[in-house]
């Protein structure tokens, strides 16, 4: 190995500290080849010993040495003056505001165009609040030189995910280990609550105080009718009611009287794990009198059996069989499958015991009609925050 001492003048800016072993130094220093020309950069590579400093005070590194080093060292292309022309990478065309703005919103369209002196670069360093296919945080996405400096230019469609968007080129060059980079950040905010009132059919109420019984572990609530947490989310040892999804496999009647409707205001965990899903069941036996019909939607009791968008067909439910439900998921892989939600965004689960396409013919009961509902963990979901291994069919 060659020994390097502190002849050089970077070396002498440091030689009065007093500095411990540093494995796998790399000193870079810049000098002019007494021919003339450009001025080059020279790396030294400390091997696992380090730098050290000896008793004359002086610095000391065995290593190698990389490109465009003085002639006399060892190493890469060291000798003959020069040698080649390894040179830092570099990005000559980055991302900047006007392709990636501070804020966006959901579908918006941008077109990042970069190139690079480099020999390889990747987005790898990019964090992303959902996956975007043109812009992969996986692998190189130009390998050699040619290709980096070839203009990209990279259509950037935005997710339905509310979150922040960092996009990160980064660029390498063999035998530099200087890394270039060029990123930029944008936010999509989310939705805001619905701020309207409810939208169902003239003749029809909307619940505000809800009576359920419990079918697993029995007992009764009378809880806000118009939130989800204290219907779905009952925490059966005794603490706060759990906000959406709630409580796993809880099983309740749920009491409507005639011409009402229960519209459930929740907002999906931001953190939500991606795969999650979860089924509204009708938990029923037996044939019970009177339709059952679930929807959820971003308004307040939407009883329409055409979902608006953003919403999927599977977000509306009408004459529900028994034993079957609304699934719905934070599942994009899963597509018209479930009906799908946005993790940080606000919806309504509603419940009106009739048909969609008439919900004014809800059963004539005596007193407010019952029907079992359960709220169901699907199997394969990733699992629910906050579980309550006591609500167990």
């Amino acid at each position: 190995m060659p020994v390097l001492r502190s002849g050089f003048a970077a070396f002498l800016l440091v030689s009065c500290l007093s500095l411990p072993a540093a494995a796998q130094t790399v000193i870079r220093q810049t000098w002019t080849p007494p021919e003339g020309g450009a001025p080059r950069v020279c790396e030294f590579t400390a091997d696992a010993g380090g730098v050290t400093m000896d008793s004359n005070g002086r610095l000391v590194m065995s290593g190698s040495f990389g490109a465009n080093c003085p002639s006399g060292s060892t190493g890469g292309g060291g000798g003959g003056g020069g040698g080649g022309g390894v040179t830092d990478p570099a990005i000559g065309n980055g991302i900047d505001a006007s392709e990636i703005p501070a804020t966006t919103s959901k579908g918006a369209t941008h077109t990042i165009a970069w190139s690079a002196d480099a020999d390889n670069c990747s987005y790898s360093t990019s964090s992303l609040a959902a996956a975007i296919a043109t812009w992969p945080t996986s692998g190189n996405v130009c390998s050699d030189a040619a290709s980096c400096a070839a203009t990209h230019n990279v259509a950037i469609t935005m997710p339905n995910t509310a979150g922040s968007y960092k996009f990160e080129l980064t660029c390498r060059r063999s035998g530099s280990s200087v890394v270039a980079t060029s990123s930029r950040t944008t936010t999509i905010a989310a939705d805001p609550p619905p701020t309207g009132g409810c939208v169902a059919p003239a003749g029809m109420s909307r619940v505000t105080e809800l009576f359920t019984t419990f079918n697993n572990g029995g007992g009764a609530q009378t809880v806000d009718g118009t939130q989800f947490g204290p219907a779905f989310g009952y925490n059966f040892s005794g603490g706060t009611a759990r906000s959406f999804p709630g409580t796993q496999n809880l099983i309740q009647r749920v009491y409507i009287p005639k011409n009402y409707y229960v519209s459930l205001q929740f907002t999906v965990p931001g953190n939500l794990a991606l795969n999650t899903r979860g089924l509204f069941r009708y938990d029923e036996t037996i044939p019970v009198g009177g339709a059952v019909s679930f929807t959820i939607s971003k308004n307040c009791g939407d009883l329409s059996p055409t979902p608006a968008a953003p919403m999927n067909a599977k977000c509306a439910q009408s004459n529900i069989r028994l034993g079957d439900g609304l699934p719905w998921g934070y599942a994009p892989g899963d597509g018209n499958l479930v009906c799908q939600l946005t993790p940080g965004e606000t919806y309504f689960l509603n419940i009106v015991y009739a048909s969609l396409t008439n919900p004014l013919t809800t059963a004539a009961c005596t007193g407010p009609c019952d029907r079992g509902i359960q709220n169901q963990l699907v199997s394969g979901s990733a699992a629910w925050p906050a579980q309550n291994d006591g609500a167990t069919e």
